[in-house]
């Protein structure tokens, strides 16, 4: 018989299989990836491949700089429950106690749902980027000024997770007014120095320099990189800039934490449930899963030009931080690969295959959400509201997202000519939509949104049509493709935004996305 023992999971360690891991991107033209991996705590691996800057014969290095994005959330999380440990803060206080003049709804959200993304608010940080477009300097206090005309709650706080940007902005501003400091020198003062993050520190804008700092790179849709820039202020939600090695240093405090209590980090890892009883997996700026059937731990980040992942495997001792800066290569997806070459006895990766879902488009009975499912190359492309999701079959028939790859608790099935979606054990009736190649030409004209004052001009462009928003800090160029019936794909330069559908009158535009909430823009008597 054979021992039990032989086939649980354990550590394999070889430097060789993670140097063919990333043996791709090690090349001397284009930009690439940062590496590390530690066994309790102890850094065996460091690599970097690729170059810091395209313009200039660097190699990008464990020690240089680069953008964490998202991953900063655990930071700011952190850093408003120390406040509560001083007895300045309390989780579930309303902000707009510390906030005056927000909008009733925004004033009405807790630090609690703010940070674990169920305040049922509008991603403000969203909102700017769609409609303002990027590249525009806008300090976080005129972002969240957006949550001061919001005229009402677009969910029900607390009964649906939808991952929210704006919402730590939010928290961003209830911080540094009870602290009476701004959040560079709250990190600095009561995290990182504490920590031994002698490299790491929030940098607000993409244009400023910073020494030893690699260069983001973003794709350009016909090929090859350019420079872009967020524009928009990072602070808490993703402003932050760390190396490898920082990253396993903070990592590894996370096994003995010497800043926080033990409540505190129990709040931290304990995902958020919402009304309905579900876990979201989603605690205090830290996300809790598993991947191939082990507990994980991580949050992923995503910046212009690049992304990061930091991921600890808690039951083997496993820590591995991956930052890149180029577009087109997933940090998180390298680092579950990192996984895949170090532990071995992990359970079968799930595949693709399970019946396949019928294609077309289906729109959520009870949400509105659209359903977009393609078949490609043999494959099957499913969006939500116009992101792009990779997903696996499950036993029981469904299809769920790609597991330790999305933050979301999707399931899709099909029954009959319909689609079951299950969102946070929530289901509805996805029905489907009958085609309709081409638009009216009276949905033209111009629309108005009174959740930022925005207006959309729209007009014709062939089979598409053309919207120039005019937003609370800019103008966004962005084209309305029809998908079915007064359905349309929402696109700006970079790919897709989102989805919008028009009332059969042409008198209203409705967007959605993954982080807005269904957006209604009225159309604008001439």
């Amino acid at each position: 018989m054979t021992d039990p023992s032989i086939l649980a999971p354990r550590i394999a360690f070889d430097a060789g299989k993670l140097d063919a891991l990333f043996a791709v991107l090690d090349q001397a033209a284009l930009p690439g990836a940062a590496v590390g991996v530690a066994l309790d705590g102890a850094p065996v691996y460091r690599r970097g491949v690729g170059l810091a800057n395209m313009e200039l014969p660097v190699r990008l290095t464990p020690d240089m700089r680069l953008r964490i994005g998202s991953t900063s959330k655990q930071f700011t999380a952190l850093a408003f429950m120390l406040l509560c440990e001083d007895g300045l803060a309390a989780i579930d206080q309303p902000v707009g106690q510390v906030l005056p003049g927000l909008a009733p709804a925004a004033a009405r959200a807790t630090a609690r749902q703010l940070m674990t993304h169920t305040s049922g608010l509008p991603d403000a940080l969203e909102i700017a980027q769609v409609f303002s477009g990027s590249g525009h300097a806008v300090p976080t206090s005129a972002l969240t000024a957006l949550y001061r005309t919001l005229p009402a709650a677009s969910e029900p706080p607390g009964e649906r997770w939808r991952y929210n940007n704006g919402a730590y902005a939010l928290l961003c501003e209830v911080i540094e007014s009870i602290a009476g400091q701004p959040l560079e020198t709250v990190l600095h003062d009561r995290i990182l120095a504490p920590t031994g993050m002698g490299a790491t520190f929030l940098r607000r804008y993409d244009t400023d320099f910073v020494a030893n700092s690699a260069t983001l790179h973003m794709t350009e849709p016909g090929g090859g990189f350019v420079k872009a820039y967020l524009g928009t202020s990072s602070a808490g939600m993703g402003g932050i800039v760390s190396t490898v090695d920082d990253m396993l240093t903070w990592l590894a405090h996370m096994d003995a934490p010497a800043v926080g209590g033990a409540a505190t980090w129990a709040a931290m890892k304990t995902p958020q449930r919402l009304g309905d009883g579900a876990a979201t997996r989603y605690g205090l700026g830290l996300i809790l899963d598993s991947y191939r059937g082990i507990p994980t731990l991580s949050h992923a980040g995503g910046v212009m030009g690049g992304n990061a992942q930091a991921l600890k495997l808690p039951d083997f001792g496993l820590d591995v931080v991956v930052l890149v800066n180029r577009h087109d290569v997933s940090a998180p997806d390298l680092a579950f690969k990192v996984v895949d070459a170090l532990v071995e006895g992990l359970d079968p990766p799930p595949g693709p295959g399970g019946p396949r879902l019928r294609a077309g488009l289906y729109v959520g009975e009870r949400s509105g959400r659209l359903v977009q499912i393609q078949d490609h190359d043999g494959a099957q492309l499913i969006s939500i509201d116009g992101m792009e999701l990779s997903f696996v079959a499950e036993g029981s028939g469904g299809h769920v997202p790609a597991p330790g790859k999305s933050y979301f608790d999707y399931r899709l099935r099909q029954v009959g000519e319909e689609i079951r979606f299950d969102d946070f054990g929530v289901s509805e009736r996805c029905l489907r939509l009958e085609d309709q190649p081409r638009l009216p030409a009276r949905m033209a004209g111009s629309y108005r949104s009174e959740m930022g004052k925005i207006t959309l001009s729209v007009e014709p462009r062939g089979d598409l049509f053309a919207l120039t928003a005019h937003g609370p800090f800019g103008v966004a160029d962005l084209l309305f493709a029809p998908l079915a019936g007064l359905w349309g794909a929402v696109r700006n330069r970079w790919g897709p935004v989102g989805v919008a559908r028009f009332d059969p009158e042409g008198s209203r535009l409705v967007f959605q996305s993954p982080r807005i909430p269904p957006m209604s823009f009225e159309r604008r008597q001439a």
